[in-house]
């Protein structure tokens, strides 16, 4: 035997030793299951993961609770994962995938406010999505619609700038989202 369930099922000695080991596994429903110990933690979620083979070069994982397993021992043939060589990275494309995602982040900045709270980022979002998508940015702690800008504590009073048809376009829509925010909706 790998290691001897305790009598509450957690299992005792020291399982993780056993990691990358073929294991037999019986549950206290009978079942049987075969495969590699891909990990064990007895302490969080009491459970361990069995990496099982299935063909193909393909696997599954099972994470099974420790209070369902009656029994571990060890299983037969030598540990799948150090017959299973690692796929081959190209870096190329992981250059690439970095750069899109820095572009995206460089794109998205101006949609987070430094410093703001979590109301007036809230208040933001809600303004960019009805005045639509890009439309609003962050200057410090101002928020710029359509060139209206909007000064803490945001709200129709403290907009400023922009033409007559924005700022009534950016006024009314603050008041609507400060009376649906007030209604609770």
């Amino acid at each position: 035997h790998l290691a001897q369930p305790h009598p509450r099922g957690v299992m005792s000695g020291s399982p993780s030793d056993f990691i990358g080991q073929p294991i037999k596994v019986k549950t206290v429903q009978q079942d049987e299951m075969h495969g590699e110990l891909f990990a064990v933690d007895n302490k969080t979620t009491n459970t361990v993961i069995l990496r099982e083979e299935t063909g193909e070069g393909r696997c599954t994982y099972r994470i099974i609770r420790c209070p369902a397993i009656c029994a571990v021992s060890k299983g037969t043939g030598t540990p799948a994962s150090a017959d299973t060589p690692l796929p081959a990275i190209d870096f190329d494309e992981v250059e690439r995938r970095e750069a899109e995602a820095l572009e995206k982040e460089a794109t998205n900045k101006h949609r987070y406010g430094v410093g703001v709270t979590a109301e007036a980022q809230d208040l933001f979002d809600s303004l960019d999505v009805t005045m639509g998508t890009g439309n609003c940015t962050w200057e410090n702690d101002i928020i710029v619609c359509h060139g209206v800008r909007i000064a803490p504590p945001y709200t129709a009073e403290t907009c400023s700038g922009g033409d007559a048809r924005s700022s009534d376009r950016v006024r009314k829509v603050l008041t609507e989202i400060s009376l649906k925010k007030e209604r609770g909706s």
